[in-house]
Order: C-alpha cells, then sequence, then structure tokens
C-alpha cells in the first residue's frame, strides 16, 4: 500500500448562513463545508468505511438516482508518478495517462470513496460498486455518477480500474 504523504491543511467552511455570514467552522476533510454544509449542501458525509482495513469512506446522506451527479473528484492534473514517492496516495488515471492527484483537500469529496471488491461483496459488505468516474477536460474533473439508486446510509464504492492492484 502506498503511504499517503498527504498535508492537511484545514480551511473555514465557506457556506454562507441563514443570517448571510460566513459560517465559523472548520474542515479539514469536507472539501470547503463544514460536516453539517457538507451533508446539506451534497448530501454526502466522511465517516469510517464499512469495509476493513479501508479508514474513512463516503456515504450518501439523501437518496441519488440513477444517472444523478453523486461527488466530484478533481485536483492538479499530472504526468504519471515514476516511483512511489511522487505518489500521494490519491489520484484517477485519465485516458490519456495523467493523473488527476486529489491529495489536496479542495478536491472535492469523491477522494473519499472506497472500492467494493469481490471478497467483500461475497461477505456482503458491499454490494458492488455505485457510481463511475467520468471525466471532463478543461479543467479536468471526474464526477461521480449513481450506476444505480442509493439510499440514504450507502456507502459510495467506485472502481479504481484494473491496474490499481496490479501496481501494489
Amino acid at each position: 500500500m502506498v503511504k499517503d504523504t498527504t498535508i492537511v491543511e484545514c480551511v473555514r467552511c465557506s457556506a454562507q448562513t441563514k443570517s448571510g455570514g460566513q459560517c465559523r467552522r472548520t474542515t479539514c476533510k469536507y472539501h470547503k463545508y463544514c460536516y453539517q454544509h457538507a451533508k446539506s449542501i451534497h448530501g454526502l458525509s466522511i465517516k469510517k468505511s464499512r469495509l476493513p482495513n479501508s479508514g474513512n469512506g463516503l456515504f450518501a446522506e439523501k437518496p441519488f438516482k440513477r444517472g444523478e451527479i453523486v461527488a466530484l473528484y478533481s485536483g492538479e492534473e499530472t504526468k504519471e508518478a515514476e516511483n512511489d514517492e511522487d505518489k500521494s496516495g490519491y489520484g484517477w488515471t485519465t485516458k490519456k495517462g495523467y493523473i488527476v492527484d486529489a491529495a489536496s483537500t479542495q478536491s472535492g469529496m469523491g477522494r473519499w470513496s472506497n472500492m467494493c471488491r469481490k471478497q467483500n461483496q461475497q461477505s456482503k459488505l458491499c454490494r458492488g460498486n455505485n457510481v463511475i468516474g467520468v471525466t471532463s477536460r478543461n479543467p479536468v474533473k471526474v464526477r461521480f455518477k449513481a450506476l444505480k439508486n442509493i439510499k440514504s446510509g450507502d456507502e459510495i464504492y467506485v472502481s479504481y480500474g484494473r491496474d490499481y492492484f496490479n501496481e501494489r
């Protein structure tokens, strides 16, 4: 497993309160919003994953319909890392061989999604991946689109691609 060398930068929540001022909470995980605003604006939260040895995971806090955009995965577009020391532990490989490096907290909540692997499906820890990454250019963004209806409380799972575990 690649060691996660992410430097966590905590920022003030950028959401507006009902009174029109900026929220006073700070966030270290939730992109640019605190827990409460991430839940109310995006319908997502970050909690301990149901999968063993997976750390945190991304969870639906509202239902998402098939075809709906669930989360954004974005970051700096870089050339593929040549060795493990250059890898942040987060990254989405595009069809053109570039990496969208999501090591920054400003990278969208999709970076917290785990992959539902076959052994976990057999033990009923997950029921298969429920989103797919759709890449767009200028700027590079990956949108996680629901493959099926997702219920509130479901963990969000995305395939990391067939090369992910071969490299590890």
